[in-house]
């Protein structure tokens, strides 16, 4: 309160406080004009004008415009070498030749000693690799499990999520189990019915929003034999307690339902960095021809393209070769002789631009930043020094590793678990307790699934970090340096062997 304010409350009181109360208000106000608040939120600002936002949940934000963003990324994978890349590099750094089984059961939930938990893992491997090494592991007969987990893993690439129907297959046949790969765009909800709480995009619910059930069309809506006749099945989530439709898709909000293509972010800048590559392409093939224009006083325009026109074609008529087409070809180390009012001006484009390959580089930064792959292992040039090589090689590995995780959890366990069920049903595998306890059903199941270690810029260097950390700090063992820098790389729990023997576990 400053003197007036003192004199006045000391008179009234009321008076006073109006007072104080409307430079209270009008302190508020100010502070808002003066920007104490948050720049994003303020509409008055001419930088936020036309940037509304909506407050939509998550399958209204992304239901609109998934098939759009399915269509763009198909487009772009076909077109565009970096986004092809992009998608390639991911899926040979995170599956490449495959997730490995290893069982890893619970051996005192499911009440075994060290000797008969050995023996039934290695039964269990044994059994798994016979079916995932042969293309019976696929309802179509064209994959064995390894091409399985990289076609679920480039479709949930590409079109944001796929399906997994775990199928039953009559005799005939060493196994019983198959894997159908059903690509996200026949997944939708049935014609002349509408979306809402309980049926969202295909996707059946309850009252939780667990999915239930999932409507299946028998042909994809871009197929040239779909002629508005294809039809729907209701396939559920669970047939009797076993799973049978998996949905591989990251949920990015609480509630969504569908999952978002990877390259979503970057389309945009994909798109436009494509046609700018693409023009100065032509304008640097353009620049490549000897282009000439030839100026005369005397005659007109029409004329001196008729005189060199027929000049040319006398000339291509001498040669023997098609005058037919309206081309002027300009002979090779020829030397014309031109009137005293002519004379030759040459286009000089300016291509290549010597500025094309810094610009291009900023962009290829922001895309890799919203993919979340550093742009030296998104374009594969490491240009830089051996420590920021490395730092951006790990960098993407941690997300690679991030995805890896993902992948076992949402398709490879749970085909697994489906496989032992299978087996302990037909008697192959013989485990106490499997079908009367879930909980000993769950020790049973255990599984870590073992990838390709990370790239090494220098073996030796890696060779001489790893002898430091195990000889001098004593921070790790060599089971666990093994397995980081030889042939196998930690999901989760790893178990490494030599000789056929268990001699160490790393839990990663």
């Amino acid at each position: 309160m400053n003197f007036i304010d003192r004199l006045v409350s000391a008179i009234s009181p009321e008076a006073g406080l109006r007072r104080l109360r409307a430079r209270h208000f009008m302190g508020r106000i100010e502070a808002y004009a003066g920007g104490n608040h948050y720049h994003g939120a303020n509409r008055r600002d001419k930088a936020m004008r036309g940037k509304r936002a909506s407050n939509a949940d998550a399958d209204t934000a992304l239901s609109g415009d998934l098939e759009e963003l399915r269509n763009q990324s198909n487009r772009l994978i076909r077109n565009e070498p970096l986004a092809t890349g992009a998608i390639r590099t991911a899926v040979n750094s995170v599956i490449g030749p495959g997730l490995r089984l290893q069982s890893n059961i619970n051996r005192r939930l499911v009440g075994l000693d060290a000797d008969q938990a050995e023996a039934w893992q290695r039964k269990a491997e044994d059994l798994f690799t016979v079916w995932a090494n042969s293309t019976d592991c696929d309802i179509t007969k064209t994959n064995t499990f390894a091409g399985l987990q990289a076609l679920v893993f480039r479709s949930k690439l590409v079109s944001g999520d796929c399906f997994s129907l775990l199928s039953d297959r009559a005799g005939g046949h060493p196994f019983d189990l198959a894997v159908q790969v059903v690509e996200g765009h026949r997944v939708s909800t049935p014609r002349g019915e509408k979306d809402g709480p309980q049926l969202n995009q295909g996707v059946e619910k309850d009252q939780h929003g667990a999915p239930v059930a999932y409507h299946v069309s028998t042909m994809h809506p871009g197929s040239a034999h779909n002629r508005n006749k294809a039809d729907w099945v209701r396939i559920p989530v669970r047939q009797a307690s076993r799973r049978v439709m998996l949905h591989h898709y990251q949920q990015l909000r609480p509630g969504q339902t569908r999952g978002e293509p990877f390259l979503s972010p970057v389309i945009y800048a994909f798109s436009q960095l494509g046609d700018y590559t693409k023009a100065e392409l032509e304008a640097a093939v353009v620049s490549a021809f000897y282009t000439v224009f030839l100026k005369s006083e005397e005659l007109e325009a029409d004329e001196l393209a008729d005189g060199i026109k027929q000049t040319a074609d006398a000339e291509a008529k001498a040669a023997g070769l098609d005058v037919g087409n309206n081309e002027v070809h300009l002979k090779r180390g020829g030397v014309t002789v031109l009137g005293p009012e002519e004379s030759i001006e040459i286009a000089n484009p300016g291509r290549p631009n010597a500025l094309f390959d810094p610009f291009v580089n900023a962009i290829i930064m922001q895309i890799g930043a919203g993919l979340g792959i550093p742009q030296e292992v998104l374009t594969k040039s490491f240009k830089a020094s051996y420590s920021a090589a490395k730092a951006a090689l790990q960098e993407a590995w941690q997300v690679f590793n991030t995805w890896r995780h993902w992948m076992a959890d949402s398709f490879c366990r749970p085909v697994y678990e489906a496989f032992i069920t299978e087996q302990v049903l037909t008697g192959r595998l013989y485990a106490p307790g499997f079908l009367t306890d879930p909980i000993v059903r769950r020790g049973y199941l255990g599984s870590t699934w073992i990838g390709s270690p990370m790239p090494q810029l220098d073996p030796l260097k890696e060779a001489q970090a790893a002898e430091k950390r195990m000889d001098v700090l004593k921070l790790t063992t060599h089971a666990e340096e093994s397995a980081a820098l030889t042939c196998l790389h930690p999901l989760s729990t790893t178990t490494v062997t030599t000789q056929g023997k268990r001699i160490g576990t790393h839990a990663g």
